[in-house]
């Protein structure tokens, strides 16, 4: 009605630069009705002009494999950030929801005891970057430091626990390349690592006993130790109603009581177990622990890790190619 040209290309976009961002292209003249169409609601920024027509060629934000997927993490508080980081890398958006908090054990004693005998054992085994943190608690508390590992080896399990070895100026000497207690077990064997060893395992006190018992029945000798207590976390309302609604497309589990504990709070929560979500798994444990509480694992990751993880939720889950 001004005089500017109807063919002027126009963009509506609603929720810019965020990761439920949806855009409208077409003309002055029928903007307005394809706005009507898709259903776009404020707030939206209205662009007008030949740039509009650009976006084609410089459309990033929206090509990004995990763009427009909303993504729950059921981590600990403390933990979730870098994975959710990666997860927000590939353009889901991301919720947390943990499911879990770690918290340290009823008494510090045992671990101080294993800590001041260092010496007694061949290897010592870190599961998680939780252990790690729980020992080299114990290690300063007693006014000692890394050299303390000088006579031992040491497993680490997965890239993150790797790291934060690095992180105390530690590398690893064996680090299998799969998560599980078949594996880790496998690894050791193959070095003639076992029988006559002495094996320190700092661990949650929920660990599973199947590592320990494999070591022992290969001729090793195993003190376990509870480093750090998983206990169930306060469910989020807000993050419940979500999952009521069906505004939730991908659930992630990164150990078994983190699947354990989503099932156990959604039912307190909401009655059921939500339907259409997908869930994904870090691996062959966890995907078991989910499987017994009724919920079917569509991606395992391969690597049991969460680099391993992501990379799987970006390749078997998203909608674009990065």
């Amino acid at each position: 009605e001004a005089g500017r040209s109807p063919t002027t290309p126009t963009a509506v976009i609603h929720r810019g630069t965020c990761p439920a961002q949806r855009v409208v292209e077409g003309t002055l003249e029928n903007i307005v009705q394809r706005v009507k169409d898709a259903g776009l609601t404020p707030p939206v920024i209205i662009l007008v002009g030949q740039v509009a027509s650009l976006r084609s060629e410089l459309a990033w934000f929206e090509n990004r494999p995990l763009f427009g997927k909303t993504i729950l993490v059921t981590r600990s508080r403390t933990q979730a950030s870098e994975f959710a980081k990666q997860l927000q890398k590939q353009g889901a958006e991301v919720i947390s929801f943990p499911t879990i908090r770690i918290v340290p054990p009823d008494s510090m004693e045992p671990l101080h005891a294993a800590v001041e005998r260092l010496k007694d054992f061949d290897w010592v085994v870190f599961a998680s970057v939780n252990a790690i943190d729980s020992f080299f608690k114990a290690v300063d508390e007693k006014g000692l430091d890394g050299r303390s590992l000088a006579g031992c080896l040491v497993c680490a399990i997965g890239s993150a626990t790797c790291d934060r070895l690095r992180e105390r100026g530690i590398e690893a000497d064996m680090v299998p390349g799969r998560s599980t207690s078949r594996d880790i077990f496998d690894a050791l064997l193959e070095r003639d690592a076992i029988k006559g060893k002495h094996f320190f395992l700092p661990r949650p006190d929920i660990a599973p006993p199947e590592l320990p018992d494999k070591l022992r029945n290969a001729g090793g000798t195993v003190t376990e130790v509870e480093a750090y207590r998983t206990l169930p976390a306060d469910p989020d309302p807000a993050v419940l109603e979500r999952l009521r609604t069906g505004d939730v497309d991908i659930v992630t589990f990164t150990s078994s009581s983190t699947a354990r504990n989503y099932a156990s709070l959604v039912r307190a929560g909401l009655g059921s177990l939500p339907s259409n979500i997908t869930y994904v798994s870090i691996g062959p444990e966890t995907t078991k622990a989910a499987i017994a509480e009724g919920m079917t694992i569509a991606v395992e990751a391969e690597q049991h890790d969460i680099d391993g993880l992501v990379a799987a939720i970006t390749h078997e889950l998203g909608s674009r190619q990065s």
